[in-house]
């Protein structure tokens, strides 16, 4: 499933390789489960600080859900030369990005994603993250607290869309 602009589809595996072919963007891989910390702040950051639904650059966002053995990631697709905002967001979140894409192991073979190329990485912690210290209390608090974190981002996001949205709407009026 890919959603781009609040609108979510199937793509095709012809559609997919051609998309992760396209020399234009780059692509992050990022676990939701089990939930890495930090990688839906690290994603939610992108697309509603820095390619705001309703505005121009929300066209360049893509997210894509994606299961892989008994894990689901999300794969969130951006415009190659935005490569170093995408290194902040994630250091901002408490992540690194590592070439490549992402393998699993379920005890008896590895699993990969189809798509590998020079442009997909995958996000994992930083090292020295409180994540190592294999504390369930602690991870579960420190999901707790990226929670509102995102809430608190989104709400900012639909607040300064809806502005833009009134914007617009009193500027076509006037015109």
């Amino acid at each position: 499933m890919v959603e781009q602009n609040k609108g979510w589809r199937t793509e095709t595996n012809e559609e997919v390789s051609k998309f992760f072919n396209n020399p234009n963007f780059v692509h992050f891989f990022g676990m939701l489960r089990p939930q890495r910390p930090g990688v839906m702040l690290c994603f939610a950051t992108l697309e509603h600080v820095y390619f705001t639904p309703g505005t121009a650059l929300s066209k360049d966002f893509f997210f894509r859900f994606w299961g892989l053995g008994n894990t689901i990631w999300a794969v969130v697709s951006i415009p190659q030369e935005k490569m170093s905002l995408m290194k902040q967001v994630a250091t901002e979140s408490g992540l690194r990005i590592a070439e490549g894409i992402p393998h699993i192991s379920d005890g008896r073979q590895i699993k990969s994603f189809p798509i590998n190329n020079e442009r997909a990485f995958t996000l994992q912690n930083i090292p020295g993250h409180l994540v190592y210290n294999n504390d369930p209390e602690e991870i579960r608090q420190l999901l707790e607290q990226e929670e509102l974190k995102i809430d608190k981002i989104i709400k900012e996001s639909n607040l300064a869309t809806k502005e833009i949205k009134e914007n617009q709407s009193s500027s076509q009026i006037e015109g």
